[in-house]
């Protein structure tokens, strides 16, 4: 489910880099940076022999150990644990206060120092993360010339605007939804909050910081206009009913794997909806609380059940949020004041729902002085790519970069550490 690579899934930072290669291909790395010559690790001391000899059954009269439970386990399930708390731990290390001798891992007798690991990596990769460290240089100094802030809501505006193509990306590609979070843990091996500190991640935000300053500056009311003019379904507000909903879904199969007939499943989950209804309706239990209780893990969109203004189509205008089904829009829009009013349950196609309309808007048409930030915001946003590498390709020009023999050094380097220069390189 890995979308197009844009230029953020590029710019890693050197930690992230080798985290990544010591996890990725540790017996290969180790192998190629001559492990014979590293430190030997001490003897561990024997282990109680007692214990793990003692049998856990008896089979034909031969014994099945505990040693022998322990080797299955971890044969079978030893590397995925250990690659868990390797990264875990490699997630924290300073990379730039560790000398050349530190140990960065060491498994049964032998011992990897990040002297040894470094040089690898510098043999294989040092040129392309040299061209990603100038870049986030370039970066750095031109917002400390512009005086621009890379403070939390540019942080947060980023990671929004990564959320979206995401989104985009995988309903383009006709695959499932996943949210953004999720996906960075399991694509960058790390959490949001992590991801959001690397080095590449705020060398891609300040550069778009930079682009929407430029933008300000560049891009004039004309121009903004055309925009406004060429995309204004996006900007009406259609007519809406504010809703508040709480949908369970009709279980196709019973606890048992066995599949239920429809009209069976219908009739049990409008019971369960209509004491569900009930049990609101007499202030036993508020919608949030039955809502956050029940609803929240098939529709999590939204706080405590509130969708905000949906239209006719029962489109909520967020990828991957469930559409409310035409049923209960026709109902709800048959609907007058006074708001709030809490509907008994409705039946649809996909399950059962318990709605809350506390008003309605009419239609509006959009005013461009009114939204003439959003439109610009909106226009930088489509065109982020080709601003982005137009912009650094500006500041590279701008900049004077004297280029050392990268070659020579890293066969320098791995020459004093011993480590043989691999062909060709």
């Amino acid at each position: 489910m890995t979308p197009d690579r844009p230029l953020y899934r590029r710019l890693h930072s050197c930690a992230a880099l080798l985290a990544a290669a010591l996890l990725g291909n540790l017996a290969t790395c180790a192998e190629q940076v001559a492990l014979p010559a590293a430190t030997p690790a001490p003897a561990a001391p024997p282990t109680a022999a007692s214990t793990l000899a003692e049998p856990v059954a008896m089979i034909d009269g031969k014994p099945l150990t505990l040693r022998d439970v322990e080797d299955a386990l971890l044969k079978k399930e030893g590397v995925e644990q250990v690659e868990e708390l390797m990264h875990d731990q490699l997630g924290r290390v300073d990379w730039a206060k560790l000398s050349d001798d530190s140990v960065v891992v060491q498994v049964a007798g032998w011992r990897l120092t990040r002297g040894l690991l470094a040089v690898q990596l510098l043999r294989d990769g040092s040129a392309k993360v040299r061209e990603e460290l100038i870049n986030i240089r370039l970066v750095e100094n031109a917002l400390v010339k512009e005086g621009v802030v890379i403070d939390a809501k540019a942080i947060d505006g980023e990671v929004t605007r990564m959320a979206k193509r995401l989104q985009e990306s995988l309903k383009t590609r006709g695959q499932p939804q996943v949210d953004f979070p999720t996906f960075i843990q399991q694509t960058q091996k790390m959490s949001l909050a992590q991801f959001t500190s690397e080095p590449g991640f705020r060398m891609l935000t300040g550069l778009h910081l930079l682009v929407a300053s430029r933008a300000h500056a560049e891009v004039e009311d004309d121009g903004l206009k055309a925009w406004f003019a060429e995309h204004i379904e996006r900007y009406r507000e259609p007519e809406a009913v504010d809703l508040s909903s709480l949908w369970i879904p009709y279980a196709p199969k019973d606890k048992d794997g066995k599949a239920i007939p429809a009209e069976v499943e219908h009739k049990r989950l409008m019971e369960v909806m209509v004491q569900l209804h009930g049990t609101m309706t007499a202030g036993r239990l508020t919608f949030e609380q039955v809502w956050n209780t029940f609803g929240k893990g098939y529709d999590p969109n939204g706080v405590d059940g509130h969708l905000g203004f949906v239209p006719r189509s029962g489109d909520r205008g967020e990828l991957g949020a469930r559409v409310v089904e035409p049923a209960a829009m026709s109902v709800a829009w048959a609907i007058n004041p006074p708001y709030p009013q809490m509907l008994a349950p409705i039946a649809g196609a996909t399950g059962v729902e318990i709605l809350i309309v506390h008003g309605r808007r009419a239609a509006k048409e959009p005013v461009f002085a009114d939204l003439k930030e959003r439109i610009l915001q909106d226009l930088v946003d489509a065109q982020i790519e080709p601003r982005t590498s137009r912009l650094l390709g500006d500041l590279r020009r701008a900049s004077t970069i004297d280029y050392k023999s990268l070659p020579a050094l890293v066969n320098q380097r791995l020459a004093e550490t011993g480590v043989p220069a691999a062909a060709g390189k």
